[in-house]
């Protein structure tokens, strides 16, 4: 079973909203705080993505089971980490950020090939250093993150409620 992503759309809304719907539930099911209440990816910010051309579906066949933006830029909430350090022999970085997938799909591997085209996307953007981040208490989306190849570098802090999260970074070769 393999996975196509695409850049997000406007129209694709109506199938994303109901994704990090699904997410939230899971996270909560699970016993994390991470993007419960008001401090989880809103339409608005997921709109803001879409008009940066930074969101990305994921879809198997014509249906879409995933979302997750790549945002260029530095993350002010990246620019102090404690409990260790950014590698920082590359120039500029992408942040992957608001990966979600459908509870239709969960527990298929597609969450994967999620990263894997994600970091393939970071490379055709001209991007070798690559960073994300994840909640303590979710240690699914830690295995799919250093299953991807990425290194636990230190803690940050987002500047909301239960807002500490491990940091990793994975830093790709040149080639």
């Amino acid at each position: 079973m393999n996975c196509d992503m695409r850049k997000a759309r406007i129209e694709d809304l109506d199938h994303i909203l109901p994704i990090f719907q699904e997410a939230r539930e899971f996270l909560r099911e699970q016993g994390s705080p991470q993007w419960q209440g008001d401090h989880g990816p809103t339409q608005a910010v997921i709109e803001e993505d879409i008009q940066r051309q930074e969101g990305y579906v994921f879809l198997l066949g014509d249906e879409m089971f995933g979302y997750s933006a790549l945002v260029e830029g530095v993350d002010e909430s990246y620019t102090d980490i404690t409990q260790g350090q950014w590698d920082s022999t590359c120039e500029g970085y992408l942040s992957i950020h608001r990966v979600a997938i459908s509870s239709k799909v969960r527990g298929k591997g597609l969450a994967h090939q999620m990263m894997e085209h994600l970091i393939a996307a970071a490379r055709r953007l001209g991007y070798r250093d690559i960073r994300i981040d994840t909640y303590h208490r979710n240690q699914i989306m830690e295995r799919v993150i250093l299953g991807a190849g990425f290194r636990w570098r230190g803690m940050v802090s987002l500047p909301i409620p239960n807002g500490e999260r491990k940091a990793f970074q994975l830093v790709l070769p040149e080639e």
